[in-house]
């Protein structure tokens, strides 16, 4: 299990962000308001107060940096058509059409002539410092299918209503991600494992990189910065739950992901989180901010003979001291305690669904950055037969028949004993030690 704290971003001019979770963070757009108060703090020296610039890539300095800090003005949230719901309403602006605007040229709106021509023009009065195209990730793949003739897929009927009834689309698809969780599926045409729309989703993704790169000026003038990013939404139960991952340089995943699919999920925690069994302090005295836990398990493989079993959930497990009293909570935080997952005691023969691997990013609820707390995950497999089941069955018994069981087995029959456990294994803790106070337990 790691934990991914704060780190510094900075790509002059734009606006400094904290980045979290293994190097990406959630950004909020901020619109210019009419009035700001800011209120200043004198020191003796100014330069001396503020932390020292830390690049994460090549590029000049900015030669008109000044060490008190500027604001600057940007768009954080911006959809192309990539994204389904400015597609559907006819939006054909891509990635660098949406970053020449915000420098402040012109571009064309819909609705379009018969050739092609937009009827309408907008353009910017002042133009932005800064901004980041974060298109709707999830569907990448299934769009870039549906626009490329000759892919597999891209004249299926979700395809077909996608191109010629737009809006009937919208619902279509938003219902897919908008049902029970359990219901959140891929299009068939993706194929195994949405296989086929993870990799159609490298062409769209490619070409937001590229934009942003082809938009940000790496000269001394610094006069406008992008970010690579994306959007991702969540809607399971028509719970809408939007997220923009936003990188702090060029160096993003293959794929548009969470943490859980970044293929350097490792490295990266290792690099830049607390691993099981370390200290986490609070990154600045009275912060507020809840750490993000990253946890990942992966089943058993086991042997030809005797196969591992399939995962049911992960758990985060926290204690604390509360007024003298060791307290403890449980959280579920991935898979299902209620899947339906099952074991015949008779045969020790498993049924019912289960997961390769399981993988979460949580943040505690009740988080209070001055209590010391510690945090350790546990994994729980499918249920399967304890193991005196596996030593009575051996044995023959059964307990309908007396004669079946012979002295030292009148165990098997005492209905004290369970037949089934839900197998499991645990990290080493994660201790939380408020600032001033003593790390560890």
């Amino acid at each position: 299990m790691l934990h991914t704290g704060t780190a510094a971003r900075a790509r002059a001019p734009a606006l400094a962000l904290t980045a979290r979770a293994l190097g990406m963070a959630l950004a909020l757009a901020m619109a210019p308001a009419a009035t700001r108060a800011i209120a200043i703090t004198t020191v003796p020296d100014p330069a001396a107060a503020v932390p020292p610039l830390v690049r994460t890539e090549k590029r000049a300095p900015c030669d008109h940096f000044d060490p008190l800090r500027r604001p600057y003005f940007g768009d954080l949230h911006v959809h192309t058509a990539f994204s389904l719901d400015a597609s559907t309403q006819g939006t054909r602006n891509r990635p660098s059409d949406a970053y020449r605007f915000a420098r402040g040229e012109a571009v064309g709106l819909q609705p379009f002539d018969g050739n092609g021509k937009p009827r309408r023009t907008l353009r910017l009065s002042r133009p932005l410092d800064f901004a980041a195209v974060t298109d709707r990730a999830e569907f990448f793949g299934e769009f870039d299918v549906c626009a490329t003739p000759g892919l597999p897929g891209h004249d299926s009927p979700t395809c077909m209503i996608y191109r010629r009834w737009p809006r009937l689309a919208f619902y279509r698809i938003n219902g897919i991600t908008s049902g029970a969780p359990k219901k959140i599926r891929r299009f068939d045409f993706c194929g195994e494992d949405g296989k086929r729309c993870l990799e159609a989703a490298r062409t769209p993704w490619g070409e937001i990189q590229d934009a942003a790169e082809g938009a940000y000026d790496r000269t001394a003038a610094c006069t406008f910065t992008t970010f690579v990013g994306y959007e991702w939404t969540g809607g399971p139960n028509t719970d809408n739950l939007p997220r923009n991952a936003i990188f702090r340089n060029d160096a993003v995943p293959p794929l548009p992901a969470g943490l859980c699919g970044d293929p350097d999920l490792v490295a990266q925690g290792y690099r830049l989180g607390v691993p099981m069994g370390g200290d986490l302090r609070a990154p600045t005295a009275g912060t507020a901010t809840a750490p993000s836990f990253v946890v990942r398990a992966e089943r058993d493989g086991g042997t030809p003979e005797r196969p591992g079993t399939a995962l049911q959930r992960i758990q985060i497990v926290k204690g604390w001291i509360e007024n003298g009293a060791a307290r403890e909570r449980v959280f579920d935080v991935a898979g299902d305690a209620r899947s339906g997952a099952g074991v015949d005691p008779t045969t020790c023969a498993t049924s019912g669904p289960g997961a390769e691997a399981l993988c979460a990013v949580w943040q505690d609820p009740d988080f209070d950055p001055a209590q010391r707390a510690f945090y350790y995950a546990r994994v729980l497999e499918n249920p399967t037969c304890r193991w005196s089941t596996w030593i009575c069955n051996a044995a023959g018994v059964r307990c309908e028949d007396p004669a079946t069981v012979a002295d030292g087995f009148e165990g098997c029959c005492d209905a004290s004993y369970p037949k089934t456990v839900p197998e499991r294994a645990w990290t080493s803790p994660i201790w939380y030690a408020p600032v001033g106070t003593k790390a560890g337990p």
